[in-house]
């Protein structure tokens, strides 16, 4: 969801599919359009499936349940200064406690 502020309401934005289980999404739309910007260099996986590669590898190394259970979960997406991490945190729905905070994913095809 996106407040528009034109129009004083608020507008649904068809964001990641891959994504939609989780109760909410919390990222700007610029940082999207960064992560799955193509690089010149791009060979094999894209930045998109790499990103959401990683993602998935640090949920299942954080707690299984995660993705067992994404609907009771709040999913924030952050970007670095530089732009070439994502920063990732996740929170359950109900007590809104961090099950973790400020974890990177290097967006560079550099581990």
């Amino acid at each position: 969801m996106k407040y528009n502020t034109e129009t004083n309401s608020i507008d649904l934005l068809g964001y990641i599919s891959e994504l939609s289980t989780f109760r909410a999404l919390v990222m700007e739309e610029s940082t999207w359009k960064i992560i799955t910007k193509k690089s010149p260099k791009a060979t094999g996986k894209t930045r998109r499936q790499k990103f959401l590669s990683d993602l998935t590898a640090l949920l299942e190394k954080k707690d299984k349940t995660i993705l067992q259970q994404p609907y009771d979960y709040v999913l924030h997406i952050e970007l670095s200064a530089d732009e070439n991490n994502a920063i990732i945190s996740v929170q359950r729905s109900t007590t809104y406690e961090y099950i973790f905070r400020s974890e990177i994913i290097p967006l560079s095809g550099k581990a």
